[in-house]
């Protein structure tokens, strides 16, 4: 069935995020991680070329302080999808 009203939709997967009733799985099925290591790439490129983009900031406009990449020591990086998410 199409969606009919996509900001709608936008709206309620958000609070379905924010409320633990959907997770990342749910949204980008499987490889979720590998969805999530395109988008870092992605915004990577965003951040070096200094693209204004509301993912870098919070909601009242502060910008946000990325952690180096070495402290992420529990991050699977073959994204087979066979890690369980809570």
């Amino acid at each position: 069935m199409p969606v009919v009203d996509e900001e709608k939709q936008y709206r309620a997967q958000a609070a379905g995020m924010k409320l633990g009733k959907l997770n990342f799985r749910h949204l980008h099925g499987s490889k979720w991680r590998r969805a999530f290591a395109r988008l870092k790439q992605q915004l990577a490129v965003a951040r070096e070329d200094q693209l204004p983009f509301s993912i870098f900031e919070t909601v009242a406009g502060a910008q946000l302080e990325l952690r180096p990449e070495n402290e992420n020591e529990n991050e699977n990086e073959n994204g087979d999808g066979n890690d369980e998410q809570a």
